[in-house]
């Protein structure tokens, strides 16, 4: 939201500017008029009074033609009053108009800008997926295959694993969580660290909420459940000096709220031999001893047991 305030901010102060300046305008044209109608009223009255006295002086007619004069020298005066009057009414009408046109369109813009950062931070799960999602009908699906499955204590399962990950991301410490990852993330976690670690830099991820999580597919192949999950986690998260812990990039002081999609997978059967690799499908029967999968070198052994993150993905993202 701050970054939006910031790209919307020249835009306003243009905009007033361009306001003021108008107005400004307006003024100087409508007191120049003023003026102007001014002195030719004045004018005007100071002849017919002088037309008035010296017809007066002469007979009865140039006094009725004197007071005709004069009321008309009156009713000149009253239009002209009149005319005073409505500049100042519509004086009024143009400040109104060049001041509340602008700040009519910052406060549009201030709504859209907050609209869209709302938008942003609730990702709608049937525009994220492009169809319709029955979370009923997938709940059921993933019952046929684990009858003691529970919903609600899978997502508190997923939150935790996840949370387990970020702090040992966080705190250099990938070995202590490699029985809930795959092979792939890990080296790629790992590859990650090494380069923070050589630039002396630590990712701060800390105070993680959840605030939505939803199960939005279930896919069953080869023996194994992998479940497609949507989460809403509030989250400090920020890059800070490893030695001195003085911020370098992000926010420290606002937290983030990301919406991620996180995959989960676990074998059907814990008790059975796998002779399917659950990320490739390559036929692992004759070489299961080994317990990796020697075509992509996916760890075998740890997926039977545990729900293991296998694909982590952020949706949108944005400081609140």
């Amino acid at each position: 939201m701050k970054n939006k305030i910031k790209k919307i901010l020249p835009k306003i102060i243009g905009i007033i500017i361009i306001a003021v300046i108008g107005f400004c305008a307006v003024s100087l044209v409508e007191q120049r008029t003023s003026f102007a109608d001014s002195g030719h009223s004045t004018s005007h009255h100071s002849r017919s009074s002088s037309g008035s006295r010296s017809r007066s002086s002469s007979s009865s007619r140039s006094r009725s033609r004197s007071s005709s004069s004069s009321r008309s020298s009156s009713s000149s005066s009253s239009g002209s009053s009149t005319f005073k009057n409505m500049s100042k009414t519509g004086k009024i009408v143009t400040i109104i108009v060049c001041l509340g046109i602008p700040f009519g369109w910052c406060f549009l813009i201030f709504i859209i800008a907050k609209i869209g950062s709302r938008r942003a931070r609730n990702v709608s799960y049937q525009s994220t997926y492009k169809r319709e999602i029955n979370f009923a009908d997938i709940e059921n699906k993933i019952k046929l295959a684990k009858p003691d499955f529970n919903k609600d204590e899978f997502l508190k399962e997923g939150f935790n694993i996840y949370k387990d990950i970020q702090v040992a991301w966080m705190n250099f410490d990938l070995e202590s969580v490699r029985n809930l990852i795959t092979d792939e993330m890990f080296n790629m976690y790992q590859s990650q660290l090494n380069v923070m670690e050589a630039s002396n830099e630590q990712n701060i991820m800390k105070d993680m909420v959840m605030k939505d999580g939803k199960i939005v597919d279930a896919i069953i192949q080869n023996g194994v459940l992998t479940i497609v999950t949507h989460y809403v986690i509030e989250q400090y998260d920020y890059v800070a000096d490893r030695t001195t812990g003085k911020k370098i990039r992000g926010e420290s002081k606002y937290k983030m709220r990301v919406n991620y999609e996180m995959r989960f997978r676990q074998s059907i059967n814990n008790n059975r031999i796998l002779n399917f690799c659950p990320n490739c499908g390559a036929d692992i029967s004759k070489h299961n001893g080994s317990g990796v999968c020697e075509y992509c070198g996916t760890k075998i052994v740890s997926d039977n047991k545990n729900w293991v993150l296998t694909e982590k993905q952020v949706i949108s993202q944005d400081y609140i």
